[in-house]
């Protein structure tokens, strides 16, 4: 007998776990923070022990043979991403090797491709998601049997109503797009 009723409690409309389950935008701002944080703390730790610990850090300064050995950065905090910035191609390929060219080179493709592509979809896929969606009181007004869709999770994709199907077609030509 109890497990009937633990089985209609599965499909009813139960708003307030969709509430629970949802992220606001305090809880988003508080992830940032501590991830900023952490972010910050590891940063400054390395900053700190970088130049103590050259043979981690900088084994390509004095552990290989003269004729392969780069030059060590400048000391200071912040000089060494001169160093990491201005290194050319062929001078990268001569002291660390293709394969270390072409991981660097597959980072920074991704990076051309992903960031503007972000600066693009997002704008257009957000407001797409959240004008007219299902929104808090949706499954109480009109909705049958459907979760109320809070926080976040408007802008997400599962927020377009039902009858809103055509929308799932922004999704799509941006993806394929993408690809």
């Amino acid at each position: 007998m109890e497990h009937l009723v633990v089985r209609q409690n599965l499909f009813q409309n139960n708003t307030a776990v969709a509430k629970s389950s949802s992220q606001s935008a305090g809880q988003f701002a508080a992830s940032l923070v501590t991830a900023l944080v952490t972010f910050v703390v590891q940063f400054l730790l390395f900053l700190l022990i970088k130049d103590r610990l050259a043979r981690i850090y900088q084994p390509r300064t004095y552990l290989v043979p003269e004729k392969e050995r780069t030059t060590p950065p400048d000391p200071g905090w912040f000089r060494w991403a001169k160093a990491v910035l201005s290194t050319s191609n062929s001078a990268f390929v001569q002291k660390c090797g293709l394969d270390a060219y072409f991981f660097l080179r597959y980072l920074r493709t991704l990076l051309k491709i992903f960031v503007p592509a972000t600066f693009v979809i997002l704008p257009v896929l957000l407001p797409l998601n959240a004008v007219g969606g299902r929104g808090a009181d949706w499954a109480s007004v009109g909705g049958t049997g459907a979760q109320n869709v809070t926080g976040l999770n408007q802008l997400a994709w599962g927020n377009v109503r039902p009858d809103k199907y055509r929308r799932y077609w922004g999704h799509c030509w941006w993806c394929t797009s993408a690809m």
